[in-house]
């Protein structure tokens, strides 16, 4: 990867799908009215299958806007990756009671709109290769959400949504990119509020990568933890961004994957990274770390102890395709 501060932004590439012919359709189809242009004809037989399996797979049909049609109907999963698509509209409301995986890669989506953050059920999102300048606020309400893929986009930082409702995510993509902090998953503070009488909710600092949340009420007091990252998060992507530094990461004790590699301004691991977490695999290739300084750093033999165990795992499943390096570093 190039300098950050003159990479050209790229998204990766898209299939390119069949020409899909289109005929007339009736203006309504069930109750819904046909707000958008011909539709293809294969949409309605891919459609008509939906309605029994529950999947729709509308992928490289070089669709510019989802059909209204569709709405019709509630699937479980939905492919429409690989298409030429900008916006995600607010009609994706409809297949919020039971859309469980979202496929939307290598389009060029650049907005979308605030009800998704009513598909609550959703496990499973895949928003890469797109146009997203940044992850939307709303996304803080996928609090079901397993894994999401954001990489190939055009984000810059991961301010702006709050990583600790997301109590589900274990697995998070944000690979080439722009970004250049981790710090969204440290704490962000906050200032207390003195209560005289009534209710107040304020945010009280702690310290680490909590805040705690104080509720005031006729002298009782209720406190709760939240967490600035993902509470679950185990296995972290952060390939050829623009990293200066691995901070707000440390703190994340559930983490087992950090894949960092490519930022090659990173020139130091923070011992709180060995010593507070789970980690047992992390991937240092083409970062500005010596193998000697990781060794020295705080905490190296027991994150050895546990990288050391998950590599004899894969060697009793014979596994292939091992790479022994210590975190892709050189000798």
């Amino acid at each position: 990867m190039g300098d950050c501060c003159s990479k050209t932004d790229t998204v990766e590439s898209r299939g390119q799908g069949r020409h899909q012919e289109t005929s007339p359709q009736p203006e309504t189809i069930g109750k819904t009215k046909r707000r958008r242009g011909r539709v293809p004809s294969v949409v309605y037989k891919k459609l008509n299958n939906a309605k029994k399996v529950g999947v729709l797979p509308l992928a490289e049909l070089k669709l510019k806007e989802l059909p209204a049609v569709i709405f019709e109907i509630a699937p479980r999963t939905a492919d429409v990756s690989k298409n030429l698509l900008k916006h995600l509209p607010a009609e994706l409301e409809a297949w919020a009671p039971k859309l469980q995986i979202f496929l939307a890669s290598s389009n060029k989506i650049r907005s979308i709109d605030p009800s998704f953050g009513s598909l609550t059920k959703l496990t499973k999102l895949d928003l890469g290769g797109n146009e997203l300048a940044g992850v939307p606020s709303f996304f803080s309400s996928l609090s079901a959400l397993k894994e999401l893929h954001l990489a190939s986009n055009q984000l810059g930082s991961l301010e702006g949504v709050n990583w600790g409702s997301m109590t589900a995510l274990s697995f998070l993509d944000v690979s080439n990119n722009k970004i250049s902090s981790l710090t969204a998953f440290a704490s962000t503070g906050g200032a207390a509020v003195k209560a005289d009488s009534g209710s107040v909710l304020t945010d009280i600092p702690l310290h680490g990568d909590r805040e705690e949340r104080t509720q005031v009420q006729n002298g009782d007091i209720e406190r709760r933890n939240l967490t600035a990252h993902p509470p679950s998060l185990s296995d972290l992507r952060v390939r050829n961004n623009c990293l200066q530094a691995l901070e707000g990461v440390e703190g994340i004790s559930t983490l087992t994957v950090l894949d960092v590699s490519g930022n090659k301004n990173v020139s130091v691991v923070p011992p709180r990274l060995l010593t507070d977490t789970n980690l047992n695999d992390l991937n240092l290739r083409e970062c500005r770390i010596e193998r000697k300084a990781l060794m020295e750093t705080e905490g190296f033999e027991s994150f050895q102890e546990r990288r050391k165990a998950r590599i004899d795992k894969k060697i009793d499943s014979k596994l292939s395709g091992l790479d022994f390096n210590l975190c892709g570093l050189e000798d």
